[in-house]
């Protein structure tokens, strides 16, 4: 390098808005309204996931644009490793306020666009083949976030449906009872980590008294909010919340002189927290939950000469569950 390309490269490292750093490059100096460093670290925040997919092939490469008039329109062009593309796109300039925000999301889905292209499998004859090709592997991961993010707007959007067994300890201050069963929950993703859940659950259980036995069955439905903290990672973390209307029917039966076989039933609402580890199994995930929750109001199938049954109140639980997804992240 000569003395006036040395000259001119330190002249522009060292020029406003523009910045070098790992995997980034990131110029704001033809958009002066922009906060610079605001704008550096949303980039570099939007773009992480991105910058994991490619690296190894390159900067991922931003220019942002600005006309300052009035309606005022905002430019953002990036460079492409990838797939060896320049795409950019015009938007309005985005308000002061939610500027940098909104521009650096922009960028984040321009790279997604640009691999799309990569789901469509094009000719050597539509698209000539990039002068330095990226590994193979590197191909593969904006692959799998393209598809992923395909026709989503970046944002994890389907349908799960979860299915798995259920073991409770009710009755927990007066004589406890062990309820066994299972239940089927469908979810709405809402987002890359959190769904609406729709639950229906059956369980049953039995319990020796001194003079015969209880048997109790519970049946539930119930709206709450699920939580997965990866939906790609091998292990992540889960959690529910859960709002239930539960109907329960209690049978006495006696096996002593002098008392005889009781019935009992009712409704009452359930609210319960789950949470615990979660594996992915290919498309599916299999999670093991520690859960507690409260029973509201108070349900008590009365016992004679022993401690009375209480399917409300606080109670203690685990739920196992298989949960396949199409569509979310």
């Amino acid at each position: 390098m000569n003395v006036s390309a040395l000259a001119t490269a330190v002249v522009v490292l060292a020029s406003p808005g523009l910045a070098f750093a790992g995997p980034f490059a990131i110029d704001t100096s033809a958009c002066p309204s922009l906060d610079a460093e605001e704008i550096d670290r949303r980039v570099r925040v939007e773009l992480a996931d991105v910058a994991t997919a490619q690296e190894g092939a390159g900067s991922l490469r931003v220019t942002f644009t600005c006309n300052d008039a009035p309606k005022g329109m905002a430019t953002v062009v990036i460079s492409d490793p990838i797939t060896d593309k320049r795409v950019e796109r015009t938007v309005p300039l985005p308000p002061k306020l939610d500027r940098e925000r909104v521009l650096a999301l922009v960028a984040a889905q321009l790279f997604t666009t640009s691999w799309l292209e990569l789901l469509t499998h094009p000719s050597p004859d539509a698209r000539p083949a990039p002068r330095d090709p990226p590994p193979a592997a590197l191909t593969d991961r904006a692959l799998e976030r393209a598809n992923a993010e395909a026709g989503s707007g970046g944002r994890a959007r389907g349908i799960e449906l979860a299915v798995g067994g259920l073991a409770d300890l009710r009755s927990l201050g007066s004589g406890p009872i062990f309820l066994g069963g299972g239940f089927v929950r469908p979810g709405f993703f809402l987002g890359d980590h959190l769904r609406l859940d729709l639950a229906s659950s059956f369980a049953t259980g039995h319990a020796a008294r001194t003079h015969g036995a209880i048997d109790a069955t519970v049946f539930g439905f119930g709206l709450g909010l699920g939580y997965r903290s990866s939906g790609r990672a091998s292990v992540a973390f889960e959690g529910h919340a859960l709002a239930s209307l539960a109907y329960a029917r209690v049978v006495g039966t006696s096996d002593s002189p002098g008392f005889g076989d009781a019935t009992a039933r009712g409704f009452f609402a359930d609210f319960s927290l789950a949470f615990g580890p979660s594996v992915r199994i290919g498309a599916s995930h299999l999670a093991l939950e520690a859960l507690g929750g409260l029973a509201l109001p108070k349900l008590r199938a009365a016992v004679e000469g022993d401690h009375d049954l209480v399917l409300s109140g606080a109670f203690v639980g685990a739920r196992l569950t298989l949960a396949a997804g199409w569509g979310g992240s």
